[in-house]
């Protein structure tokens, strides 16, 4: 099954093809589809800038892709690339040529046609996964097209960024919290055990130890980038400690302190907040995905892995 896209870019076809294939693996740079994109492997094509590309994207079930160029014509100014991994449960061979065509001096032809040939339990959502490339395949040729015709990403791709610099911000104030109360539980346990109905005070270390742990995967997360996949991971984390909390108090509390039952309570308030910022931030990168965002004004640079 086909689809086919084209668009008229206000600038000459070498400089459209310059960056198109010589740029191949720093999509990331403009399409807001794509999280994060880098050249992989040497080129086994003449001319081909490498082998292929590995891209991070936000769609379900396929978070990373394996895309590799099977054809690479610079004097025709087309390319084909085929995606090797990262969706075969779905698909048995996707594929995309991208092609340029001078229409005058100044303006030339961006030709996107890519090509999917459905595995037996991708043809019982084919009518949707087609959809969603046909939608997609007009965001990127508006998203190319602007950063080609202006230098700069679109506005679609900095809110994006802007969603996700939320996200981050959120995970890092989250870390930091949990950071304290590791280290309250941690350094403390004894005291603890007395304000929370005497536990054991080794299972407070443990669960201080654990904490400290987790936070330190999330700020390192948090550092590289999050995308809406794992800002709801971390939200529904949350909230799953806030359930626990209360069940604690429910069924424990009677045997608390005040301080006990009030450092449980404010802590799974504050614990819910960071989930609930965490989840709005993962929504709003989704919806700047499907073209439903809201206006967002501030910028974030766009995250390149090292090749």
């Amino acid at each position: 099954m086909k689809l086919k896209q084209s668009t008229v870019i206000n600038r000459p076809a070498a400089q459209v093809w310059r960056l198109l294939g010589d740029g191949f693996g720093d999509a990331a740079t403009w399409a807001s589809s794509i999280d994060a994109s880098w050249s992989v492997g040497e080129p086994l094509l003449a001319g081909a800038p490498a082998r292929g590309r590995e891209c991070h994207v936000a769609v379900p079930g396929a978070d990373r892709l394996v895309e590799e160029l099977e054809h690479y014509d610079e004097a025709d100014m087309t390319l084909t690339y085929v995606v090797a991994a990262g969706m075969q449960r779905l698909t048995r061979t996707v594929r995309n040529t991208w092609s340029v065509a001078p229409l005058d001096s100044h303006r030339a032809e961006l030709t996107i046609l890519p090509s999917v040939e459905f595995a037996p339990a991708g043809h019982l959502v084919a009518p949707l996964l087609m959809a969603y490339l046909r939608s997609m395949g007009r965001r990127n040729a508006a998203d190319f097209k602007e950063y080609v015709e202006t230098g700069c990403p679109s506005e679609r791709k900095r809110r994006q960024a802007t969603g996700r610099a939320d996200l981050s911000a959120a995970a890092t104030a989250n870390a930091g919290f949990t950071v304290a109360c590791g280290a309250a539980l941690t350094l403390a346990s004894s005291w603890w055990a007395t304000q929370l109905g005497r536990p054991p005070q080794a299972m407070l270390v443990a669960l201080g130890t654990a904490l400290l742990a987790y936070a330190t995967v999330v700020a390192g997360a948090a550092g590289r980038g999050l995308g809406e996949r794992s800002g709801r991971i971390l939200a529904t984390l949350d909230a799953a400690w806030v359930v626990g909390s209360i069940a604690v108090l429910g069924i424990f509390g009677s045997g608390f302190s005040a301080a006990g039952v009030a450092a449980t309570a404010i802590t799974a308030v504050v614990v819910g907040i960071f989930g609930i910022a965490q989840w709005r931030a993962a929504k709003a990168i989704r919806s700047l995905e499907i073209g439903h965002a809201p206006a967002l004004e501030r910028r974030m640079p766009v995250r390149s892995p090292q090749r």
